[in-house]
């Protein structure tokens, strides 16, 4: 079971920190929740262990997430997104150089067509090479906003 309340913080709850950061009083908090104040004041001292369903209640209130109330790390959905779009972007780079590659063999060219539609190859290959470009520089730019957002170093 997960406590909300930090050791960092000597027992006091988190709870009670946001509730506090937000001059709300547990009386008002429970009327704006929906929770009763002795549980509100119960899971402030540690005596008592909220449902999950009474913590987003309270988390709603707050503005603030479950999570953060039983004091674990807040998650970065942007950093997530920017992560998750570079190693996409990644991928399309991988799959647009295989792509250029087997236009680039004669083997792969004469798989591709057939003698009268060679054309066809040409404009293909054009349209890798820009779309390599384009997907190679977003992936720099999508790893360079993922750093910036983790502070991590960029060059």
């Amino acid at each position: 079971m997960n406590r909300i309340f930090s050791r960092e913080e000597k027992g006091i709850s988190e709870l009670r920190r946001f509730r506090k950061e937000r001059g709300i009083s547990q009386e008002r908090l429970a009327v704006l929740s929906g929770v009763s104040a002795q549980t509100i004041q119960q899971t402030e001292v540690g005596k008592r262990e909220p449902h999950d369903s009474t913590l987003a209640k309270l988390a709603e209130v707050l503005e603030t997430s479950v999570s953060e109330l039983r004091g674990e790390d807040p998650v970065d959905w942007f950093e997530s997104y920017l992560g998750l779009q570079a190693q996409g972007l990644d991928q399309l780079v991988v799959i647009i150089e295989q792509v250029s590659d087997l236009l680039s063999t004669e083997k792969g060219f004469r798989k591709l067509t057939i003698p009268e539609q060679r054309w066809r190859v040409d404009y293909m290959r054009r349209f890798a090479t820009i779309a390599l470009d384009s997907a190679r520089a977003a992936a720099e730019d999508a790893h360079k906003a993922h750093a910036i957002e983790t502070g991590e170093k960029t060059e």
